[in-house]
C-alpha cells in the first residue's frame, strides 16, 4: 500500500515540476494578456489556444502559479481596479459610471461582487473617500493614509 502511494506522488511531483518548467513563459504570457482588458475576458479556449497550452493545462497551471483559476485572477483584479478608481476618484465617478467602464451590464451585479470581495460597498468606499477631503485635518489624512496601506497590502496578498 505504501510503494502505491509513493508511485502516485511522484507521479504528481513530476508533473507539477514538468509544468513550471515547461509551459511558466506560456502561463505568464496567458496572465498578460487575461488582465489586457478588464472589461471582458476573453474565453478559457480562446486563452489556451492563444498560448499553445490546453484549457486544463492553462487552468492547472494558473492554480499552481498564481494560487486561482483564471476566472478568479481577473475578477479579483477587476474589483481591485474598481476600488482604485472609487477610492481616488474626484467625486464624479460614480459606482455606475465604473461598473459599465468595467464591462457590468447591470450596476447590481457589480455591487454584489465588489462588496462580496470587500466586505463594503462601493457606495461606502466613495463615503470614506468623500469624508476625507483635500483640506481635512492631521487625523483624518492619517486614517486617509492608512486606508490606503490597507488597499495595498489586500492587493499584495491577492496576486
Amino acid at each position: 500500500m505504501t510503494l502505491i502511494s509513493l508511485s502516485v506522488e511522484a507521479r504528481g511531483l513530476s508533473r507539477t515540476a514538468t509544468l513550471a518548467t515547461a509551459d511558466r513563459n506560456r502561463l505568464l504570457r496567458a496572465r498578460e494578456m487575461l488582465l489586457a482588458d478588464l472589461t471582458a475576458a476573453p474565453s478559457l479556449v480562446e486563452l489556451a489556444s492563444s498560448v499553445g497550452v490546453s484549457v486544463p493545462t492553462l487552468t492547472r497551471g494558473f492554480q499552481l502559479h498564481f494560487g486561482k483559476r483564471p476566472s478568479i485572477l481577473f475578477q479579483q483584479e477587476r474589483m481591485h481596479l474598481a476600488r482604485h478608481r472609487l477610492a481616488q476618484g474626484d467625486g464624479t465617478a460614480t459606482a455606475t459610471a465604473i461598473a459599465a467602464d468595467l464591462g457590468y451590464t447591470n450596476a447590481s451585479h457589480f455591487s454584489a461582487a465588489f462588496k462580496r470581495q470587500f466586505g463594503i460597498s462601493p457606495k461606502q468606499v466613495r463615503s470614506r473617500q468623500q469624508s476625507f477631503s483635500p483640506g481635512a485635518t492631521g487625523s483624518a489624512r492619517q486614517a486617509q493614509h492608512t486606508m490606503s496601506q490597507e488597499q495595498d497590502r489586500s492587493h499584495d496578498l491577492d496576486v
